[in-house]
């Protein structure tokens, strides 16, 4: 069971299975859009998601990315390489980004993809 779960702060627990680790497809839609996200941004796009029951802190987060995608992190930034970044789901040919996403998306930044 160990390998299957991982931990941050001994309070938050995440999935190692990416298909069925929601934070993980997350991460991989706002990296999809940009490398680069502050933690302002960051706290807004996660309170607006539905499927976690509660929103972890910047602190934790910036941990998982670390963590997860080899991320760099200063006192507001996360910034990843794009290597870590997949256009796909975990072991899938669905796009991280829906229709939907791209929708919402402004034209510049999609340009940029």
């Amino acid at each position: 069971m160990q390998k299957d779960l991982s931990f941050i702060e001994n309070k938050w627990v995440y999935d190692n299975d990416k298909a069925g680790n929601s934070l993980n497809t997350i991460f991989q839609k706002i990296f999809n859009v940009t490398l680069k996200i502050n933690k302002f941004h960051l706290e807004k796009a996660i309170r607006r998601v539905r499927r976690l029951s509660e929103a972890p802190g910047y602190e934790v987060l910036s941990k998982y990315c670390e963590k997860e995608f080899t991320a760099k992190v200063d006192g507001i930034n996360i910034a990843v390489d794009r290597e870590v970044v997949t256009k796909f789901r975990h072991n899938s040919k669905v796009e991280n980004l829906s229709n939907i996403d791209k929708l919402q998306i402004s034209p510049k930044v999609l340009q940029r993809l």
